[in-house]
């Protein structure tokens, strides 16, 4: 596999365990989607919204970027991969603090 390969895994990994983080707060622990255009979908189109929204949107900026800043998929997507990363911990770490006070 190539490593763009890898960084696509990765990628598609991380998205999913966005969503799954989010989906989580949102339903169990009723938590506020902090991104204001995510929480409008949220509000109106529920889950599926949401994920929609996530997969949608991130696809689009991935490739915004990519063709804006001209730097190579591959390294675009490891810098999303690293955001991606940042929003997974961020919302683990709020979920281990809500069950926390629970």
């Amino acid at each position: 596999m190539s490593d763009i390969g890898y960084a696509l895994i990765v990628f598609a990994l991380l998205n999913l365990l966005d969503w799954i983080t989010t989906h989580y707060g949102l339903t169990k622990l009723n938590m506020v989607e902090l991104n204001p255009i995510a929480r409008r979908i949220y509000e109106r189109f529920g889950t599926v919204g949401l994920f929609s929204w996530k997969q949608v949107g991130v696809g689009f900026i991935a490739f915004t970027t990519y063709l804006v800043a001209g730097v190579d998929a591959e390294s675009t997507l490891w810098l999303y991969n690293a955001v991606f990363a940042f929003v997974v911990l961020w919302n683990s770490i709020q979920i281990f603090l809500a069950t926390r006070r629970r």
